[in-house]
């Protein structure tokens, strides 16, 4: 009884705290791997840092050429750190998910068990 006693204080308590740890470090990893942090503080920057400098105030054409192309390079810029801001939020979403099913599968795994096990002595009886 001691034994049986003993594995469910092992599965409940301890296992359950290290599946918790290996969850956090799960999403811990989803956030630094996609640097959502970072990519929102250099939203709007320019793309790879590709910019011109101005050129003479009365060269008026080429500087709005220079505008042009700095406004490009900072929306190109914003929409791919959009897209790998999206693609991780997505896979913190899946793991936060598969976290929550696994550990609900964790805990009901044993009972579910117990049940088959009697389901099964009961049939063969």
């Amino acid at each position: 009884m001691a034994l049986s006693l003993n594995f469910f204080s092992w599965y409940y308590k301890d296992r359950l705290k290290g599946f918790f740890a290996v969850w956090k470090n799960f999403l811990w990893f989803g956030l630094n791997y996609f640097s959502a942090p970072f990519l929102l503080r250099t939203l709007f920057s320019p793309w790879r840092k590709y910019r011109f400098r101005y050129g003479n105030v009365f060269n008026v054409w080429e500087n709005l050429e220079t505008l042009v192309f700095n406004v490009m390079s900072r929306v190109i810029g914003a929409v791919i750190r959009i897209g790998a801001i999206a693609a991780g939020s997505l896979l913190e979403l899946l793991i936060f998910f598969l976290g929550v099913i696994l550990i609900a599968l964790w805990i009901l795994l044993p009972i579910l068990i117990i049940i088959l096990v009697v389901l099964g002595i009961g049939l063969l009886i």
